[in-house]
């Protein structure tokens, strides 16, 4: 696969890691959402951003310059 078209997920700018099968962690992160209303303007800011990679121009833009 060609890595160069996928957007790179960041910490805290599209998404919001949590270390996996740890339920502590996960309450963690969601009680900073809860919290934190810039971080979660900033998730949903980057989320779009992110999701643009995904539409159906993108894909076919990305096709045509591997082609």
């Amino acid at each position: 696969t060609n890595s160069a078209f996928l957007p790179q997920l960041l910490d805290e700018q599209n998404v919001l890691y949590t270390e996996p099968e740890n339920p502590v962690a996960l309450a963690h992160s969601l009680q900073q959402l809860r919290e934190d209303p810039l971080l979660r303007a900033q998730l949903a800011a980057g989320g779009l951003e992110l999701s643009r990679h995904f539409s159906w121009e993108s894909i076919a833009a990305a096709l045509l310059k591997i082609l």
